[in-house]
């Protein structure tokens, strides 16, 4: 019986396949995040694309301060799209750099409490295009 239980909990789907080479990528809606018990390298991405305008929101995202797991974390972000399409359209350039401009706001003590997470909405594609 133990046998079969540890082959069950061996075989049991990965529940997240965000991976990046740090840790996990969680995307779900704001219930599913808060419910989570996250290691600190994990990220959270509150999905709020069906929104009137819609937008993917990195919790705590000036924690992310090397470029490359950014660019990883977008990719994610973006192939997440391509197999659950919606509304939400970002190109990846556009994302690294408002996600880039929020790291320096936050780190120049300008409005913390904005620029500690970023919204990728759609509205946003122009300004960092």
């Amino acid at each position: 019986m133990i046998i079969f239980l540890i082959i069950i909990y061996l075989i049991k789907p990965n529940s997240n396949p965000n991976k990046y080479s740090k840790g996990q990528v969680y995307i779900g809606n704001k219930k599913y995040l808060d419910g989570l018990h996250v290691n600190q390298k994990d990220v959270l991405v509150e999905d709020q694309r069906n929104n009137s305008n819609p937008n993917m929101k990195i919790r705590n995202s000036y924690l992310i301060t090397d470029e490359s797991d950014r660019k990883e974390i977008i990719k994610i972000l973006y192939n997440y799209e391509k197999k659950h399409p919606s509304r939400w359209n970002r190109s990846i350039k556009s994302m690294e750099r408002e996600w880039e401009a929020h790291n320096t706001l936050y780190y120049l003590n300008y409005k913390k409490n904005h620029t500690a997470d970023v919204d990728l909405d759609n509205n946003d594609e122009n300004n960092y295009k």
